[in-house]
């Protein structure tokens, strides 16, 4: 910003200093390599009449990012910073406010229009975040990751820090490790072990999800008795076992082969059966193999999510991730993979080429 000011007070002042010798500190502004920005742009020694010919060609959050960056300039009120402020200029000062050293420990929020704190703790699962009880945590988990069954709670205030880290730096948000967490979950009488890595790629942020869980030979009615609404999920739209909503999908490897079938041959085994979620950007693999040592079918399941880069929950490939806004799923205003160029399998090739590039 203070590079953009310097351009435009000198094309500004150009006229101006035809018929007015200039001073001395004004001139200061462009002596050196204009590359280098110089410590002290001296703008509050410039005459009001230039400061508000450069306001009128600055947008309304930009005249008030000016107006804040001293006392000097706040008592200028430029005309722009007298008049309310509308949604959308409040947005633009906000997320300007947001990367500034000024603003740092606060985050923007999307759904409430304005700042929030956080804490460098925070995640999904986060102890200290949950007891803090916050306005940006109470907000933020409005709009997360939690399927049924799979209580992951990634919510989108957490994305958005983690991006704002890429973006900015690390005192703007939360490391990406933050949101790598492990958990165990269960499902009926199974115990379902989920971990979370996350990568970004070309700027936008990636997650693999991985579970790993065993079906005893004595537990497979059971695990086949579990399904419906409740099921667990790897998505909004990808539980385990078929249901009756048209708008659910299901993990083929998983439904039964056959009531009447032994117990050994409960599952079709298969390594790295891949698959996708056609509604969002969710790619999967699956190994079921059976072990006849522990008498049951072991299930490794690998999820890879792309959710974008997280500058507003209203992107499809959040809003897919979530679906925490419910308009007509097909709708116009509801774009989903189906009508992408997100064909199967590219989430996950991206994820293994990012983690060939690292190794």
């Amino acid at each position: 910003m203070v590079r953009n000011f310097q351009l435009l007070t000198k094309s500004l002042l150009g006229q101006w200093f035809c018929n007015t010798p200039p001073l001395p500190h004004t001139l200061e502004l462009f002596n050196g390599p204009q590359e280098d920005c110089p410590p002290n742009l001296g703008l509050i020694d410039l005459p009001s009449d230039v400061l508000f010919s450069i306001t009128d060609h600055l947008d309304t959050p930009s005249v008030h990012s000016l107006s804040l960056t001293c006392r000097s300039l706040y008592a200028s009120k430029f005309p722009a910073t007298q008049r309310p402020l509308s949604p959308e200029d409040q947005q633009g000062l906000l997320t300007t406010l947001e990367r500034d050293p000024l603003g740092e420990g606060f985050s923007y929020c999307q759904r409430c229009n304005k700042l929030h704190t956080y804490d460098q703790t925070w995640g999904p699962q986060s102890g200290s975040e949950k007891s803090q009880d916050t306005r940006g945590t109470l907000c933020g988990m409005k709009d997360a990751f939690s399927p049924a069954g799979n209580p992951f709670d990634l919510g989108y205030h957490h994305a958005r820090l983690v991006m704002n880290n890429h973006f900015y730096g690390p005192q703007f948000g939360i490391p990406l490790d933050a949101i790598c967490i492990k958990q165990i979950i269960s499902r009926g009488g199974i115990a379902i072990d989920c971990s979370t890595a996350a990568q970004i790629l070309q700027d936008e942020l990636y997650i693999r999800r991985t579970y790993n869980f065993m079906v005893p030979e004595n537990g497979i009615d059971e695990f086949f008795n579990t399904h419906g609404f409740r099921d667990f999920r790897l998505c909004e739209h990808m539980p385990f076992l078929r249901s009756p909503s048209v708008y659910h999908q299901a993990v083929p490897e998983l439904q039964c082969r056959s009531r009447t079938a032994p117990t050994d041959k409960a599952f079709q085994p298969c390594r790295n059966s891949p698959g996708s979620c056609g509604i969002c950007l969710l790619d999967y693999d699956i190994t079921i193999q059976y072990s006849a040592n522990d008498k049951a079918w072991n299930i490794v399941i690998q999820a890879f999510h792309q959710l974008g880069s997280c500058r507003s929950p209203d992107d499809w490939k959040w809003a897919r991730f979530t679906e925490r806004s419910k308009p007509r799923l097909f709708g116009p205003n509801r774009p989903n993979r189906r009508g992408s160029s997100f064909s199967p399998g590219v989430i996950m090739s991206a994820w293994l080429g990012g983690e060939r590039s690292t190794a």
